[in-house]
């Protein structure tokens, strides 16, 4: 959308409405499109996205909302919960908008799909495309088609991944969504085998190209009838690199591929793992052997490397005949392993390197189907000993599929180690990165051998002196971190040894929370039981009952609060708040005329209040650690974070917690963090199993972390943070 007071975008001294010093993105800043507009934001337009929710939980209208002149955050819709019912309510919102308003410049919704990338890849691939037509009608600047379509491309390959539709994306190649539809499922077809049986790629892999190395090379004739129909809709295709892909590609490596387009750009990138499987790379990709550059000005992908690996290409000849005088075109050569032409010029210093390369390549005629072989992966390690070190055109492409099949699922312990250490040698990319942390780091299982062996000294501890509070906490501490599941028997002798002690009571209440146990609320209760005068407790208490609608027991501990501390103003207020909540009005007048007779300092609203309340203001949710919560179908979900002392910090014990509820959605962020802390899920009500996905943000990074849970408590992730590194996984 745009701001009709802004005419130009000229940057320097006459763009005095930015407050340049609050520059806080490499995004920040005012671009000029095509129509002469000016939008916030260098890497797309941006603007602030306001929801409400009906009474079952879903989206029922959407705000759009121009921003201010001199607006400096560029990340507001970034900052949204990647959910598919969020997309769905943004679209319907900019499609109502256009269909009423005569001057809605939508040519925004395009650019933001390749920051909504997460939104968008929530929904499923058919749906997705099924939508195309209303990204496709976008007004503006002449940039909208191509940066709307490079997101959506990204979104797209994501969606299919985790849930793979074969049928959906040859129904969208026929056409039955438009052109914009076409153009994304073109995308994927070239890059996976649309073959519904047998099934060509393990569900979950091929977000990257990495991961997309262990696709088996299966045919798709009903796919391929669809692309050929689609080139002679549309013939301008033919010089699209996807186009050649995805005919070779739903045909069939061994198929006789003739009368093939030709492509203006080289197609390696678009055919991926394939050109591990065609037999004759030689005819099939001659127009693009030769890349006539120099070997210094030569920056070839992992799939251009290995096609010249295989033939003996123009280029490569042409490199024999440089390398005599030029140390750069001798280096290439042992990069693609001609140890020929090495010999022959007499350039022994790199004959290391071009063996290695040579051993390399032999993997290309591994059959698919045959397990890794760790002592592959082991032998490559110790012969790239001294070689240059993020060097990505040392490792073929055939020794990346060997370390992508250790990446695979059930784990080889023995063979990952290699594998990692050569996918780090290959500089892959950080896209390429997040596939790989995908497939390493799933939800958390049981605790390791070495981490029980450590559980089981400390429970000797105990045996050995069973009145020992250190001992016990230490024990029981140590089993909720790790996930233990002794840790209720070991929480529940704690208590039995020292009835009155708090942080006993505690820990019995944290692991019946995570059993997701009603009697949750009552163990927390018997902790303050214990330490009645505890202001802290009983805030917490009351505004966990708050939180979970329990609005009786928590205008009880207000009151509680208020006997502890009168002087204070804010707690008076609480208290009236919940009184009000409660439907006790005859009471909100009693608790505000007690508080304007006890209370010091400041009781200005105090005062305001006998004339009627003021809602609270929402406390924002804040932190170091924030996790973003949502899920579709019914149930209550928390989410709860496990610090480094063993507390479950959540909605029912907000310790340093600040909890945001809405619908189908919670947020919640971690103040202070320590060392590693753990993120779980935990479902309090509700049948059934229910799908959702976990947004973890750090200072340094965002990572999301799908899940289906029916009962219990999930553990999803380990953040680990320092004094120097803000968060790692």
């Amino acid at each position: 959308m745009t701001d009709p007071a802004v005419q130009s975008d000229t940057p320097g001294p006459a763009d005095t409405t930015v407050p340049r010093p609050f520059h806080r993105h490499p995004g920040d800043g005012w671009v000029q499109c095509a129509h002469g507009h000016r939008h916030w934001g260098l890497h797309g337009a941006a603007g602030l996205l306001l929801a409400r929710r009906a009474h079952q939980g879903a989206i029922d209208a959407v705000v759009l909302q121009h921003r201010a002149l001199w607006s400096d955050l560029a990340d507001l819709l970034e900052h949204s919960l990647p959910c598919a019912e969020l997309t769905r309510a943004w679209l319907d919102a900019a499609a109502c908008e256009r269909r009423h308003s005569q001057v809605f410049d939508d040519h925004g919704l395009a650019h933001r799909t390749t920051a909504m990338g997460d939104s968008f890849a929530c929904l499923p691939v058919a749906e997705l495309l099924a939508r195309c037509p209303e990204l496709a009608e976008q007004a503006g600047c002449a940039h909208c088609r191509e940066c709307g379509l490079t997101g959506l491309r990204r979104a797209a390959l994501r969606s299919h991944a985790r849930a793979p539709d074969p049928d959906a994306i040859v129904a969208a190649l026929r056409g039955r969504h438009g052109p914009l539809a076409q153009d994304i499922a073109l995308h994927l077809a070239a890059r996976f085998s649309l073959s519904v049986r047998p099934c060509p790629l393990e569900h979950g892999l091929g977000a990257s190209w990495l991961t997309r190395l262990t696709q088996r090379p299966v045919p798709a004739p009903h796919a391929l009838r669809a692309v050929r129909e689609l080139l002679r809709a549309r013939p301008a295709l033919a010089d699209a690199p996807d186009m050649f892909a995805a005919l070779i590609r739903q045909a069939g490596p061994r198929a006789q591929h003739g009368d093939l387009p030709r492509p203006t750009a080289p197609p390696f990138a678009a055919l991926g793992e394939l050109v591990l499987h065609l037999p004759d790379l030689a005819a099939l990709l001659a127009p693009w052997h030769d890349p006539a550059v120099v070997p210094a000005a030569w920056h070839p992908d992992p799939f251009e490397s290995h096609v010249h690996r295989t033939v003996a290409t123009p280029w490569r000849r042409q490199l024999a005949r440089r390398a005599a005088d030029d140390p750069e075109a001798a280096l290439w050569l042992a990069r693609l392993g001609d140890l020929e032409a090495l010999t022959r010029i007499s350039r022994r210093p790199f004959l290391a390197l071009a063996h290695d390369i040579r051993r390399q390549h032999a993997l290309r005629d591994r059959p698919a189907d045959v397990p890794c072989d760790m002592s592959l992966l082991t032998s490559a390690v110790e012969s790239r000993a001294g070689l240059r070190p993020g060097d990505g055109h040392t490792v073929d492409l055939a020794l990346l599929r060997e370390a992508a099949r250790a990446l695979t699922p059930p784990h080889d312990p023995a063979a990952l180690a290699p594998a990692l250490e050569l996918l780090i040698a290959a500089g892959l990319p950080a896209e390429v990165w997040e596939d790989i942390l995908d497939r390493l780091l799933p939800p958390a299982g049981p605790p390791a051998p070495d981490v029980l062996a450590k559980l089981e000294t400390v429970r000797q501890q105990v045996l050995r002196d069973p009145t020992s509070r250190p001992n016990h906490r230490k024990l029981v501490q140590s089993a909720i971190r790790a996930g233990a599941p002794e840790a209720f028997t070991y929480a529940t002798a704690w208590s039995q040894a020292d009835p009155d002690h708090a942080p006993a009571l505690l820990a019995v209440a944290d692991l019946l929370a995570a059993r997701s146990d009603p009697a949750a609320m009552r163990a927390y209760g018997s902790a303050v039981e214990v330490n009645p005068f505890n202001l802290k407790l009983q805030t917490r208490l009351a505004d966990a009952y708050a939180g979970k609608g329990d609005i009786t027991r928590s205008c009880a501990h207000r009151r509680a609060v208020v006997s502890i501390d009168p002087v204070k103003a804010d707690n008076h207020l609480q208290l009236a708040r919940c009184l009000a909540t409660l439907g006790r009005q005859d009471l909100v007048l009693d608790a505000v005329g007690d508080g304007l007779g006890r209370a010091k300092g400041n009781v200005a609203e105090l005062y305001a209040s006998q004339s009627g309340l003021r809602p609270a203001r929402p406390r924002p949710v804040t932190g170091k650690l924030k996790a973003m919560l949502t899920w579709n179908g019914a149930g209550d979900l928390d989410v709860a974070f496990i610090d480094n002392r063993g507390r479950r910090l959540s909605a029912i014990r907000p310790e340093g917690v600040t909890v945001e509820q809405l619908g189908n959605g919670e947020t919640a962020g971690l103040a202070s963090v320590a060392g590693t802390v753990s993120v779980e899920v935990t479902r309090f009500s509700g049948q059934g199993p229910v799908s959702g996905e976990l947004k973890l943000r750090t200072p340094e990074t965002t990572r999301v972390f799908p899940f289906t849970i029916d009962q219990g408590t999930l553990r999803l992730a380990n953040v680990t943070f320092n004094g120097y590194y803000r968060g790692g996984w």
